[in-house]
């Protein structure tokens, strides 16, 4: 992963804390293989697939491009 991807990665995980931005970064459940999981975009080709652990705390799982739903 480039670091430029990285970087952003980063930003878009520090917005993702506050709910407000939820929808901004498309938060959304998986189906499928990785049902009970979310997803949320960091750029129009990069995820970030996490499972909620409580109503305060996430799991970050994958970050990458479309081959993290694999």
């Amino acid at each position: 992963m480039r670091v430029v991807v990285i970087i952003e990665a980063l930003e878009k995980i520090e917005l993702f804390r506050d709910p407000a931005n939820h929808e901004r970064l498309r938060v959304h459940k998986l189906k499928g293989s990785l049902k009970g999981l979310n997803s949320f975009s960091v750029t129009y080709s990069h995820r970030v697939i996490f499972a909620y652990v409580d109503d305060q705390t996430v799991r970050l799982i994958a970050v990458g491009d479309h081959d993290v739903y694999l």
